[in-house]
């Protein structure tokens, strides 16, 4: 009978600074990456993306137990900067559309991660129907909620 012994999760796991995703183990120099791709390590946050990163701690902080959605962060942050979605006149306008769209949409999720895997001591968990989850493989609409401990 043989045993095996793990290291603490904690120790083993690694997140991407960027978009705080699991960086995989398997990579080279595995402890020395902060990125989980080229795309992250080139990507720089910007003071948008600091902003997102206040609105979802000061919203599940404000709502404790129920949590904060992706999608309300989104509108929060995004009022009034997506005036053409509703207006599109062309097939080519409504594509655009959809695209910024879907850029805001992970760049919120990019912010709602970075919350969750890279504040110190851990104050918030991501939670999708009802049970908490790793915000790495969360899909569809997540939740940021305060940890009441």
């Amino acid at each position: 009978m043989s045993t095996t012994t793990t290291s603490p999760p904690s120790q083993q796991t690694k997140h991407c600074q960027t978009c705080g995703r699991i960086i995989s183990p398997n990579h080279r120099n595995f402890q020395e990456r902060k990125h989980c791709s080229k795309t992250c390590s080139s990507t720089r946050l910007s003071a948008i993306d600091r902003e997102i990163e206040e609105t979802f701690r000061r919203l599940a902080t404000e709502r404790g137990a129920s949590g904060v959605a992706c999608g309300e962060v989104e509108k929060t942050c995004t009022s009034g900067t997506r005036e053409g979605e509703e207006n599109a006149r062309t097939e080519t306008d409504a594509q655009k559309a959809g695209m910024e769209s879907a850029r805001w949409r992970e760049r919120v999720r990019r912010a709602g991660r970075r919350v969750l895997v890279l504040d110190q001591p851990a104050k918030f968990e991501c939670v999708q129907g009802g049970k908490v989850v790793e915000p790495s493989f969360a899909k569809g609409e997540w939740y940021v909620r305060h940890l009441s401990r």
